[in-house]
């Protein structure tokens, strides 16, 4: 595997999407390549960081109401009416 070729899917490679064949040539890359390893490694220190550090935060339910009630008001001229079935269930929500 070649630098260009781990650059490319280096972000598939930290974030361990990639199949066990593809993530090994990476493996054997970064063994010999300290260029592609540092970089692999600083960018994993970034995520590790972050992750460390940003709370996650879940909206209150007064904000999902707000929310939810504003793209229905938008999406409302977009939505088929000549199923009152299918309109509906046109649009769901991934709001919980």
């Amino acid at each position: 595997m070649q630098c260009d070729e781990v650059r490319r899917i280096a972000d598939l490679y930290i974030d361990n999407q990639l199949d066990e064949d593809t993530a090994d040539s990476v493996q054997r890359h970064l063994f010999v390549c300290a260029t592609c390893n540092h970089d692999i490694e600083t960018v994993r220190t970034a995520v590790a960081l972050l992750k460390a550090n940003i709370a996650s935060e879940q909206p209150t339910s007064s904000f999902k109401d707000r929310t939810t009630a504003m793209l229905f008001d938008r999406l409302r001229d977009h939505l088929h009416t000549s199923s009152p079935n299918l309109s509906a269930i046109q649009w769901p929500l991934p709001i919980d």
